[in-house]
């Protein structure tokens, strides 16, 4: 199929409604099956081979259109009994929750919020939390939520600053930081939430922090005290709905720049937990979600909400401490949780790992960064080893698409290495990058995303927006990941690397670092590793390949191992893929949600650069 037929078909596509779009969806499920036959056109986003492992009947099944807080209010009104939060052993149900909402909600209208005002949750993943967030969805205001914890005073000032955040909920144990910081942001009132406030008790070893109640500063008691003078509220005058209005800013990681503000929207967060939900991984009321990941890291807002309106149970985990996973899975027996890599290359180093009962895990979702191949086997195999039919669910997403764009889906489904395949009511294309070209089945390049989960925009972004997201042929807005892989016939994807992560050398070779990475891996000895770019100190520009690696024993001759890992590579890479050096350290350095930290990777590298004579070295491998 030629460019110019190609763009046609597009165009003729863009001019369907959508009752046709659906029936073309169903046709597309039976051709991908085999029930009849035509040939598909080669392009992922037009033959959607992806439909054949989703029912007929979710096929042609609608996204919910609701808020977050009436999807959630609708899925569980009748079930008002049942726990929705274990906290520290306290349980919570969804009756509770419920009134702690419109609690807050009266609160928020006494302090001068209105629908389309913007209020910031700097917290942990405590109940007030979750309460704060759906309260703030009632009444039509927007959910800012920013991580105060790992984020540097200047990121925060400029994250609150930019929103005219009116209120900040922040937990006591950042106090400290806002109040550095407090002449410098402009917020009407600050509350104060203690990590045990929702607990009959105090939790040991966390500091006492005393601070009296001013005109700033206010205390969660007084807060929902305030609420309370009035018994009637008119929530209706304050809620609103639209697929175009912003329900939550989440923040990007914000490790090369400023954290970016994406607008997410209700349809795009209940879209994205209906489609995982409705899945063949089959979440069931009751559950048990163990809750790791933090709610200002998008998988971790997307995993609370997902439970949250589908009935589990969530134990919430404020503190992120991937060596507490065995402690947790041995006491709470989770059936479901959602985690980064880092969470399970802790549990498979532990030694504990032999005597842990794991019988009532069911598929834990990985995602937020590469999971190596080493990684998942083992996981997959200490299943089996267990009796235990389960497989690690990877998927990928980001931020910008509300967490969630493709997944594997276990059992016959589960392909390793693999992201998986996009959920049913997603779009996948694999363009030429800087373009809107797409590419056909095999071939690598930029990933983009079309659907209901792609974001608004970044807040006051106009720029950034607008590089993000582009118009394709079809007449649809796509979300460009800058993210690079390719799909096979069968609608599976498979990642390679970030564009931004690519190096080019001054020759003008292109290096991904996974596939030097995946040919590295293949020594027993490496447990994991991390290609980087570095300058180039022979030429003025230009990148050259620099690998770190993490070893299972340090007692071994590591030369021998380096020398073994080189001839691997000599013999499995392109001469200008070579790494230029190999470092080993004892683990790689992670972000505050668990992906590796490139940034300080390649930073590192680059002094390790100037502090040695690479010269020589580079030369003899060009």
């Amino acid at each position: 199929m030629d460019r110019k037929y190609l763009k046609e078909y597009k165009e003729n596509l863009s001019k369907l409604s959508k009752k046709e779009l659906k029936e073309r969806d169903l046709y597309l499920r039976k051709l991908a099956l085999g029930e009849i036959e035509g040939p598909p056109v080669g392009y992922a986003s037009i033959d959607k081979p992806w439909l054949k492992y989703y029912d007929e009947d979710f096929v042609k099944s609608s996204i919910p259109y609701d808020t977050l807080y009436g999807y959630v209010y609708e899925q569980n009104k009748n079930n008002l009994n049942d726990v929705v939060f274990n906290y520290f052993d306290k349980e919570i149900t969804y009756d509770e929750f419920f009134g702690k909402i419109n609690d807050i909600v009266k609160s928020l209208i006494m302090n001068g919020v209105e629908k389309g005002d913007i209020v910031t949750i700097g917290m942990a993943s405590v109940p007030e939390a979750y309460y704060a967030l759906y309260a703030i969805n009632k009444m039509g205001a927007i959910a800012d939520v920013v991580d105060m914890f790992g984020n540097t005073e200047e990121n925060l000032k400029n994250c609150i600053n930019e929103t005219n955040s009116k209120v900040l909920l922040i937990n006591d144990l950042v106090l400290g930081n806002v109040m550095r910081i407090k002449d410098d942001i402009n917020v009407d009132k600050i509350v104060v939430v203690r990590i045990d406030e929702s607990l009959p008790f105090d939790l040991p070893n966390l500091p006492k922090i005393d601070y009296v109640d001013n005109n700033l500063l206010i205390s969660w008691n007084n807060f929902i005290k305030m609420g309370k003078i009035s018994d009637y509220c008119d929530y209706s005058k304050y809620n609103i709905f639209g697929s175009d209005v912003p329900a939550v800013l989440e923040h990007t990681g914000g490790t090369t720049g400023f954290p970016k503000g994406c607008e997410l929207t209700n349809n795009g967060l209940n879209g994205q937990v209906w489609q995982l939900s409705n899945s063949p991984l089959q979440f069931k009321r009751g559950e048990i979600w163990l809750g790791l990941m933090p709610i200002f890291a998008s998988f971790g807002l997307m995993g609370g909400h997902l439970a949250i309106s589908q009935g589990l149970t969530s134990v919430l985990v404020p503190f992120y401490d991937p060596n507490e996973l065995v402690n947790l899975i041995e006491k709470y027996k989770p059936n479901r949780f959602a985690c980064s890599p880092a969470f399970l290359e802790a549990l498979l180093s532990d030694e504990r790992l032999n005597d842990l009962d794991i019988s009532s895990i069911r598929n834990p979702l990985v995602g937020g960064d590469f999971l190596n191949i080493k990684t998942e086997r083992k996981m997959n195999d200490l299943f089996r080893k267990k009796d235990n039919n389960s497989y690690i669910t990877k998927g990928y997403g980001l931020t910008e698409f509300s967490a969630g764009g493709t997944c594997n889906m276990g059992g016959d489904l589960n392909r390793e290495i693999s992201a998986g395949i996009p959920l049913v009511k997603n779009n996948i294309s694999i363009v030429e990058p800087g373009t809107v070209n797409e590419l056909p089945y095999g071939e690598i390049g930029e990933i983009c995303f079309c659907g209901t989960n792609n974001m608004l925009g970044y807040y006051n972004r106009s720029r950034e927006t607008n590089e993000a997201l582009k118009i394709h042929d079809d007449g649809k807005v796509w979300l460009h990941t800058g993210d690079i892989g390719k799909m096979d016939k069968d609608g599976y994807l498979y990642l390679t690397t970030r564009i931004k992560r690519i190096i080019i050398r001054n020759d003008g070779c292109k290096v991904y670092p996974p596939f030097v990475e995946e040919v590295i891996m293949k020594h027993p000895d490496v447990v994991e590793c991390s290609v980087e770019g570095v300058r180039d100190v022979n030429y003025d520009q230009g990148e050259l390949p620099y690998a770190y690696i993490v070893l299972s024993d340090y007692s071994k001759d590591i030369n021998k191992i380096k020398e073994e890992i080189l001839n691997n590579c000599k013999r499995d890479l392109p001469m200008y893929s070579i790494p230029i050096s190999f470092s080993e350290v004892e683990k790689l350095p992670r972000t505050r949600v668990g992906k590796i930290d490139h940034e300080k990777l390649k930073s590192d590298a680059n002094e390790l650069i100037q502090a040695k004579n690479v010269k020589k070295r580079i030369k003899t491998i060009k």
